[in-house]
């Protein structure tokens, strides 16, 4: 399994605007790519507003962020300069990312829901995949790790993730395909 590069950023004082939470991103992606950012702020168990987290690519980039700390970052488009300016405090964040992606309901494997309206709609108007007319992911039960397994109605599609079809442009030639 592949290192997770993830820094706890803890910004003060706390952002308050997209466009604050937006200039500390992009100060961030000054080290390296950036691969999830995530504000704590919208978040109804979150009890830190000040608080986000940020996934780097590579070790490189992520050793250079924390040694860079703390950071100073003005929005952008800032006329007040120093005033507005939010200072960023970088640490190794201790948070189990693995864990966690397990409990998101955009991650893993999902059955479509071949008996909703929508999906009839879209299929009729020429998704390129089921998959694509597929209902809103919060209208869904999520499958456990054991239907999963022996679910024969699951999505199957060489490409292993949403994303991943997303990329693939609902193209047929994906991965395992010849």
């Amino acid at each position: 399994m592949a290192a997770i590069y993830a820094i706890h950023v803890r910004t003060l004082p706390p952002p308050t605007t997209y466009a604050k939470s937006r200039a500390i991103l992009n100060a961030l992606q000054q080290f390296g790519r950036v691969n999830s950012f995530l504000s704590l702020r919208y978040f109804q168990s979150s009890k830190s507003p000040n608080t986000s987290l940020a996934i780097f690519e590579s070790e490189e980039s992520f050793r250079r962020a924390l040694d860079s700390s703390p950071l100073y970052v003005a929005p952008l488009g800032s006329e007040s300069g120093a005033e507005d300016e939010m200072v960023c405090e970088l640490s190794i964040s201790r948070m189990d990312h693995v864990r966690n992606a397990r409990y998101n309901q955009y991650s893993g494997t999902f059955s479509v829901d071949r008996q909703s309206m929508s999906y009839h709609d879209l299929t009729a108007s020429g998704a390129p995949l089921d998959e694509y007319a597929d209902c809103a992911v919060v209208d869904k039960p999520r499958l456990s790790s054991v239907k999963r397994e022996k679910s024969s109605n699951h999505a199957t599609t060489p490409y292993g993730s949403l994303m991943d079809m997303w990329r693939h442009e609902g193209r047929t030639d994906g991965p395992g395909d010849k």
